[in-house]
């Protein structure tokens, strides 16, 4: 192919490929590789310099693989779906001939999908690779480590974290500086940090996205979090085993690059501080099924039992959170990435987006009857109707959505504009949650989809404690009655009732939440449940 002389030497030339657990089955490691191939037989043609490299989730999964060609003469173009196949008219048209194309680029889209983003935990993803701690580096990682070790005293770290309002990005949603300073106080030895890779958050691609993308900046965050506590020597990553294969991979990587660069291990970054960790992959130990594996409780557990765990069918869940010292050093991800933002930005900087109970970003999960899914992030505060339009989703034909998983209630689509902050939906009955957002179109029946999640906890139950084995399974004899069209009136009153009286009587948080699905479709969606009565 003749080129013309003021074209012959082109570069740089850089290549992102999305590689991740969602792009992998749209065969995005064979778009790698044949960038490589193309490109290298090109280099007559004047491409002389060039890189190709993976990156993590950009958020847009209906739509991956995402692939970003700069160059030179075009800046930065952004592909959408591209296949192994369209690799070579990528090359010879984009970046030969200079000419973008068009049946492919995602450009606009992209930027309106960013625009009404605040992508700070989200930020490296899709743009660093997350194999290589240099291009971690590059990006400013390990800055807030850095700070926190030469800059500040461990207490003036933990104060920064409690000033900044940082809310554990769970169900619970404790205030994490809180938890930390109450863990700080015990006695008990050894201390150690937990990051759970599992639980609502992993269920909604959150934890998986930042694990795969990102993995550096929850080992910075967890090393911060060491050195603020004092005395925690160790850290564990939890993950299951099965269908994980890229999150173990990558955060292996990432220990073994860290504590190969001095930012793990003995005398961090030349100082006298020390902290290292390492990744505990559990298999199906606590629950045959998958469910539920590595939550909270059971990555305690399994750690205190040298990695096998007790021979129990189901996960245990606490009795007692104030009581049990232990949970107060259990994070899962995005909690853990948030602190090397506060450590290197300050409290202020964190609190500046958001509301005053619900500071810094959340990362939304947008899952259920949508065209369009994904993950965004965007200021606590921002309502539910926002996400759904940076998606190009229309809301005429929804019925319903809930928020943050099982534990959570169902909401009608006239609550769309609600703000989405821990005391907007705290004073309706509702959470925050994981951030799984799931939204319900009008051919699903409310009653069906009820008896659908409470069937889903008491297969999560553990099952140790009366109320939840006897009143779950009361409500959920109710449900089917309903369901098969043989219930009365009388029956949906005490439906209401034993969902009552497990939210009183509950032992565990699991408990006390469950019931919160049932009370939330019966006032919402009485009507439904009083269609299908005798």
């Amino acid at each position: 192919m003749e080129l013309p002389i003021s074209r012959k030497k082109i570069g740089p030339i850089e290549i992102k490929v999305e590689v991740g657990t969602c792009s992998l089955p749209s065969k995005a490691e064979e778009i790698v590789t044949a960038f490589k191939r193309e490109l290298s037989r090109f280099k007559e043609e004047g491409i002389e310099r060039w890189s190709v490299t993976h990156v993590g989730c950009r958020g847009l999964c209906f739509r991956t693989p995402l692939v970003e060609v700069k160059t030179p003469h075009l800046g930065k173009t952004i592909y959408q779906n591209v296949k192994p196949q369209d690799v070579s008219q990528m090359v010879v048209d984009h970046i030969i001939k200079g000419k973008s194309l068009e049946s492919l680029t995602v450009d606009h889209f992209y930027q309106k999908f960013l625009s009404k983003q605040e992508r700070r935990v989200l930020g490296n993803c899709g743009e660093i690779d997350p194999d290589s701690i240099e291009s971690y580096l590059g990006a400013g990682g390990f800055s807030g480590l850095e700070k926190a070790l030469k800059k500040m005293r461990p207490e003036e770290v933990l104060r920064e974290i409690k000033d900044s309002k940082l809310r554990d990005r769970d169900a619970l949603a404790f205030f994490t500086g809180e938890k930390l300073e109450t863990y700080k106080k015990q006695v008990k030895r050894p201390k150690y940090l937990i990051c759970s890779g599992e639980g609502e958050a992993s269920e909604a691609c959150i934890s998986t996205a930042l694990m795969e993308g990102d993995p550096f900046a929850l080992i910075e965050g967890m090393t911060i979090a060491a050195y603020c506590l004092t005395g925690v020597e160790r850290g564990y990553i939890f993950c299951r085993k099965e269908g994980h294969p890229l999150v173990i991979k990558r955060v292996e990587n990432a220990i073994k690059s860290s504590r190969e660069k001095g930012y793990l291990g003995g005398n961090i970054m030349g100082t006298s501080f020390g902290f290292d960790m390492e990744l505990k992959e559990n298999g199906e130990v606590f629950h045959p099924k998958g469910n539920a594996v590595c939550c909270k409780e059971c990555a305690h557990l399994l750690l205190e039992s040298g990695g096998n765990g007790p021979p129990v069918e189901k996960p245990l869940y606490v009795i007692d959170f104030e009581t049990l010292w232990h949970l107060n050093n259990v994070f899962n991800p995005e909690t853990f990435a948030n602190i090397p933002l506060i450590s290197k930005h300050g409290s202020s900087w964190f609190r500046a987006v958001g509301r005053p109970e619900s500071t810094g970003t959340k990362i939304f999960s947008l899952v259920g009857d949508v065209k369009q899914g994904g993950l965004v992030e965007v200021p606590f505060g921002t309502a539910l109707s926002q996400i759904l339009s940076l998606s190009n989703n229309e809301m005429n034909d929804i019925k319903a959505f809930m928020l943050g998983g099982l534990g959570s209630g169902f909401l009608p689509k006239e609550l769309l504009h609600t703000p989405l902050s821990h005391s907007e939906l705290e004073s309706m009955g509702n959470r925050v949650g994981s951030g799984k957002i799931l939204i319900i179109d009008q051919s699903h029946s409310m009653v069906d989809m009820t008896c659908y999640a409470v069937q889903r906890m008491v297969d999560d139950s553990c099952e140790r404690c009366q109320p939840c084995v006897q009143l779950l399974n009361s409500i959920l004899t109710l449900l089917d009655k309903i369901v098969e069209g043989h219930a009365r009136l009388e029956d949906l009153f005490l439906l209401r009732q034993v969902a009552e009286n497990l939210r009183e009587n509950a032992l565990c948080e699991f408990g006390r939440l469950a019931p919160t699905v049932i009370l939330s479709s019966l006032n919402h969606f009485e009507e439904e449940y009083r269609n299908s009565l005798v």
